[in-house]
């Protein structure tokens, strides 16, 4: 524990010291040849920052930086890292495009204006969390900034506005969303976007369609598009075959239920059987020792009959194993009839069922 809250309490004061701490530097930045706490300007990727923080303060929106830079092929922060030798693991790497949450962190970053701020997560029952911002490090002027101040500012308030109007917009009641995060697209395996139309002359509806396109750049995808009411009536389709099948199942099982019935009677039976003949044999067994004490059986008489028994025990023994086998096989079923059963009930013509029906 000691050696732990060295550790932080260095960690603290390099951050004081205006020392940046963290494994991998901010997308923009590299690490100083001579001195691993230094961030220095990475000229190519500081170019892709300062393009985004121009866009960004001339009115385009998070999505639309997003798309313009996957467009414009730029490696995203991930992938381009991992050209520098930075990102090894494959899990870290991600699906190469850009997103709007990674163009927002950039942009919300004030390490680009030549300050750092650390110390803005700490480690809680073994689980990162963000940290208040009193207790946040912030040191001014540790390395060659990339934008101004009066530029960070201006997309600051240009992303407070968007945010702001994203708020006071009409918020429309929605329906539950049955098939949230169940839904893909075909083509590019993304989650199919839910959107509600909203119509003055008749009901509103719901449809599910892919964005790709949109979010992350022109082209990538073919589309798809398909009305919510389709798609349930679809799937309540689906599900009614499967429904159909079960039942069928159920009812050939009601079949044999009565057999399987008098086939577990049958085997226990045996079993309770096959026990009384070893506890015979065993009797025997124990007679065979007091014949030999008092001579009425020889040596070799008394090993023969023995061997006998104990030949015989083994095979009833193993008769018994297979018995409870079996019995335990038959149980499994009747218990799976008896779920059938249930299910049965639950879904027969004269319950309420949820499906459409043919």
């Amino acid at each position: 524990m000691d050696i732990a809250r060295k550790i932080k309490a260095q960690q603290r004061q390099a951050m004081k010291d205006g020392k940046y701490v963290g494994a991998r530097t901010p997308y923009g930045y590299l690490k100083a040849p001579d001195d691993c706490h230094q961030l220095i300007v990475d000229p190519v990727a500081a170019e892709v920052v300062k393009t985004m923080f121009q866009w960004a303060a001339e009115g385009a929106g998070l999505n639309t930086i997003a798309v313009r830079l996957n467009e414009a092929g730029y490696l995203s922060p991930s992938h381009y890292k991992r050209t520098l030798g930075e990102i090894t693991h494959e899990n870290l790497v991600g699906n190469g495009h850009w997103q709007t949450r990674t163009v927002s962190k950039i942009l919300r970053a004030e390490v680009y204006t030549g300050d750092l701020v650390q110390g803005v997560s700490k480690i809680i029952d073994h689980k990162q969390v963000r940290a208040s911002a009193d207790e946040w490090t912030t040191v001014r002027g540790t390395h060659e900034a990339i934008i101004s101040r009066e530029l960070f500012a201006a997309v600051q308030k240009a992303l407070d506005q968007a945010a702001q109007q994203a708020k006071d917009r009409e918020i429309h009641s929605w329906s539950p969303n049955l098939l949230r995060g169940k839904i893909f697209c075909a083509h590019c395996g993304h989650s199919l976007h839910r959107q509600k139309c909203v119509r003055r002359k008749s009901q509103e509806v719901y449809v599910y369609h892919c964005i790709s396109n949109n979010r992350i750049k022109k082209g990538v995808c073919p589309g798809a598009f398909i009305f919510e009411k389709e798609l349930l009536d679809a799937l309540a389709d689906m599900i009614q075959e499967q429904l159909d099948a079960t039942l069928g199942q159920y009812s050939l099982g009601l079949e044999n239920l009565t057999k399987e019935a008098e086939e577990q009677k049958n085997i226990q039976a045996k079993i309770a059987s096959r026990k009384q003949e070893i506890q015979q044999l065993r009797t025997y067994q124990r007679g065979l020792y007091e014949g030999l004490i008092q001579n009425h059986l020889s040596k070799d008489e008394y090993f023969t009959f023995k061997e006998k028994y104990e030949a015989k025990i083994e095979a009833i023994s193993k008769e018994i194993e297979q018995l409870k086998a079996g019995l335990a096989i038959i149980a499994k079923q009747l218990e799976q009839y008896k779920m059938l059963s249930q299910d049965a009930q639950y879904y027969s013509p004269c319950a309420h069922i949820p499906l459409r029906r043919h």
